[in-house]
């Protein structure tokens, strides 16, 4: 795992956070009625989810993030002429090319000098995000827009009862900046265990496989885990080494953290973070039961409604973990300062 612990000296502060949520909204009575061979129950047991929301089919992802985005910059008190870089998390781009980041970028109508890219990172890639935005703001100086969003729903098969039930779409945001010595990021974190790149994933319409009529009805387009199992433990074991990496190389005792803001995986998982982690069961915060799993969005979503909840105060420690398909982990240490 790669830890960077921030310098001292001028800090990497979020100066925002924003998200959006589309209409309407997916209750369990829907996903069953749709085709899913489960019950309300059973999805509430093994999910935590009892609501989800899902964007209508005139609505892209890029415009989930500038809705998340407009947020985030309200709450800043910045308008986009502001902005220096864009970079948006997305494993549902609006089309193979170009960027998702470009038509986020002229939906913002952000100067033609501020560069916006994509990153792909599958749930962890909002925080994988943050990490290359951070980087700019410490180097560079940048006021640096951090948008992470899917739209789920297009490539789930609704009668998968191991990932319909579970994901949704959405989009969140945050902005980051220089700002005083005191408070902002401490550090941050990202590794990748490639051996489990085959686990979850969506294995057609790539350069490697092609979709084809036949490829197509096998239904190579959706997304499919094909070893829940083994999802379920790369998550858990995942978020919990990142975050015992990340408290150690920042000298950071877990008592020490006021709030964690993992993945919105699903209900079990963040249970079991906790206990791996030896964290408190209510210092984790979650909103999964009305959101469910949005991919690039989640971390941003969870931590804007921690935030809007009041659980994110001046001087709070707060440890924001993501993992996703790949196996991609990452993770970010944030002391508040006065104007989170």
């Amino acid at each position: 795992m790669s830890v960077f612990v921030f310098p001292p000296g001028p800090r990497v502060h979020i100066l925002g956070t924003g998200h959006h949520l589309p209409d309407p909204v997916r209750d369990n009575a829907a996903v069953i009625a749709a085709g899913c061979d489960t019950t309300a129950d059973d999805i509430v047991k093994k999910t935590g989810i009892v609501s989800r929301h899902i964007a209508p089919d005139d609505v892209a992802t890029s415009d989930l993030a500038i809705a998340a985005a407009k947020a985030c910059l309200d709450d800043a008190g910045l308008s986009a002429a502001g902005i220096d870089r864009l970079i948006v998390s997305t494993t549902s781009p609006d089309q193979p090319v170009p960027s998702t980041a470009s038509f986020v970028h002229a939906g913002l109508g952000l100067d033609l000098e501020c560069p916006a890219h994509d990153v792909a990172a599958a749930c962890a890639g909002s925080l994988y995000a943050l990490d290359t935005a951070a980087r700019h703001v410490l180097t560079a100086g940048e006021v640096v827009l951090v948008v992470g969003a899917d739209i789920r729903s297009r490539v789930l098969d609704v009668t998968d009862v191991g990932t319909a039930p579970l994901f949704a779409d959405g989009a969140g945001a945050l902005l980051l900046g220089p700002g005083p010595d005191a408070g902002g990021l401490l550090a941050t974190a990202a590794f990748l265990d490639s051996r489990g790149r085959d686990k979850i994933g969506i294995v057609g319409g790539g350069s490697r496989r092609p979709l084809t009529a036949e490829r197509l009805a096998a239904g190579e387009q959706h997304l499919r885990m094909v070893d829940g199992l083994d999802v379920y433990m790369s998550a858990t074991e995942g978020m919990a080494d990142a975050a015992a990496r990340i408290l150690d190389g920042a000298g950071v005792d877990k008592a020490a953290v006021s709030l964690v803001v993992p993945h919105q995986a699903n209900g079990r998982i963040l249970r079991r973070v906790a206990a791996l982690a030896g964290l408190d069961d209510d210092k984790v915060f979650s909103c999964i039961e009305t959101v469910g799993n949005t991919s690039s969005g989640s971390v941003l979503i969870a931590l804007d409604r921690a935030r809007r909840a009041g659980r994110v105060q001046a001087g709070d420690v707060v440890l924001l973990l993501a993992a996703g398909a790949g196996y991609a982990c990452a993770a970010a240490l944030w002391r508040v300062g006065d104007a989170p």
